[in-house]
């Protein structure tokens, strides 16, 4: 066996818990273990947090690690929940909306965060819901 298969073998068999208290009086040196063990995670593909999305954020999605191998899978990451973000109509409004109003993120509605589209859509929504008062918060 190879060290790397090695430093792969121990790297699987440890998880970011293992890492939560290092200990030793030299600060840069007690991080070693853990640099390690993410490098031993990337260079095998198995290092979530640098993936990159490549395309829409659709159900199916392909993303890139940090060694930019192209994987394709399910996508568990977006907050597409509904699945409409790269629908064609969403698309078109979306380009709409930017081309006629900028592209901005909107504030809270306490900080003049309201649009006219966005009171419009709430009124919608209140009405849709037979609710008295909607309000966004874009922010989540």
């Amino acid at each position: 066996m190879s060290s790397a298969e090695e430093m792969l073998d121990r790297a699987d068999a440890r998880s970011v818990a293992d890492f939560a208290a290092p200990s030793g009086r030299d600060l840069l040196k007690r991080t070693h273990p853990f640099v390690d063990w993410t490098r031993a995670r990337s260079a095998a593909g198995e290092w979530p947090y640098t993936r990159s999305l490549h395309g829409a954020p659709e159900p199916v999605a392909e993303v890139a690690d940090s060694q930019n191998r192209l994987v394709k899978g399910l996508n568990f990451a977006s907050q597409d929940y509904l699945g409409l973000a790269a629908h064609p109509a969403v698309r078109a409004a979306a380009a709409h909306a930017a081309m006629e109003l900028g592209a901005h993120s909107g504030s809270s509605p306490a900080f003049q965060g309201q649009t006219r589209e966005s009171l419009t859509l709430a009124d919608e929504l209140a009405q849709l819901l037979e609710l008295q008062h909607v309000m966004l918060f874009p922010s989540g």
